[in-house]
């Protein structure tokens, strides 16, 4: 093999290890965003509070069947959030777990 044909060689290597490397970055990226725990709405409609107690002031409500992304819990309280920008705490009675 000539000079020409190893620079071809490990130019084509170097390539394929990019690709891998990509491909192993976006792959974790999806896993992650895949790994999120989802939850539903279960009430008529879920008061999406501003702290983790019932006098705080509701931000934001959200009707029965509306899809939430849970952070945390805190007691009976679950934060959670949504990417229209939704974002604190409801009760864990007024949501299911996917």
């Amino acid at each position: 093999m000539g000079i020409s044909g190893r620079r071809e060689l490990g130019g084509s290597l170097v390539l394929i290890g990019a690709v891998a490397a990509a491909a192993t970055v976006l792959g974790a990226i999806e896993w992650q965003r895949r790994n999120r725990p989802v939850a539903v709405v279960a009430v008529d409609a879920a008061p999406v509070r501003a702290a983790p107690y019932g006098a705080a002031s509701a931000a934001a409500t959200v009707p029965a069947g509306g899809a939430l992304l849970v952070d945390r819990s805190y007691g009976p309280w679950r934060e959670v959030y949504r990417s229209d920008g939704i974002h604190g705490w409801v009760l864990g009675e007024e949501i299911i777990g996917l």
